[in-house]
């Protein structure tokens, strides 16, 4: 199995703030958002995969679809499902209402990765901080991690909090970017932007495909 190549496109979430309309089939800049993140990892991977319940809006792009296998639990989930079907042992992955994408800067985490890894130490996720806030996506993760998140999505009691992202990584080995390195590929932190309001879509500037 390859260590990179594969990229993975979340589309399984609620959009509670979009008042529950379906963010994947959002159109910007006349293309529902859904298909157009999927087309822009597909400029810099060779396998991308969508984890999604609207297969159809992916037909006829050469997208593989997937569901979430342990289902309802969130971001964690659709991971989950993203390194379970992944041809490759590290994922680079991006939710679906981001309009931008840059493979410069995957490129550059993907070098951050080997370096780590030529130096004997062990990363299993390697993001981005914002000061003390990490960015969970636009961001690598690694196969070996598959037994953690099931461990985290196993039966919860009833009213218990959602496993998040951040319990997951707590303890363990990552690359670090910090946020003056990340700067430097997206200088407005724009990269990291989600549409998650319908005013968000106003006024955004997704620019050419590539372009963080």
């Amino acid at each position: 199995m390859p260590l990179f190549g594969s990229a993975a496109l979340l589309a399984g979430g609620r959009s509670l703030r979009m008042g529950g309309v379906d963010k994947q089939a959002l159109r910007l800049s006349g293309e529902a958002m859904g298909p157009r993140g999927a087309r822009l990892l597909s400029t810099a991977f060779g396998e991308v995969i969508v984890v999604t319940e609207r297969p159809e809006l992916y037909a006829g792009g050469g997208i593989r679809c997937v569901r979430d296998i342990i289902p309802g639990r969130g971001p964690l989930g659709g991971i989950h499902a993203a390194l379970e079907a992944s041809d490759s042992e590290w994922v680079y992955i991006m939710a679906c209402d981001m309009p931008r994408f840059s493979p410069e800067y995957a490129a550059f985490i993907r070098r951050r990765i080997e370096a780590a890894l030529a130096e004997v130490r062990a990363p299993l996720a390697a993001l981005t901080r914002f000061g003390r806030h990490v960015e969970p996506f636009h961001a690598y993760y690694s196969r070996a991690l598959i037994p953690s998140i099931e461990g985290l999505l196993g039966p919860s009691l009833s009213g218990s909090r959602e496993p998040s992202i951040r319990d997951l990584l707590e303890g363990l080995q990552c690359v670090w970017i910090s946020e003056s390195e990340a700067r430097v590929f997206s200088a407005d932190w724009g990269l990291f932007a989600n549409v998650n309001r319908p005013p968000d879509l106003e006024g955004i500037a997704p620019g050419p495909i590539g372009s963080a």
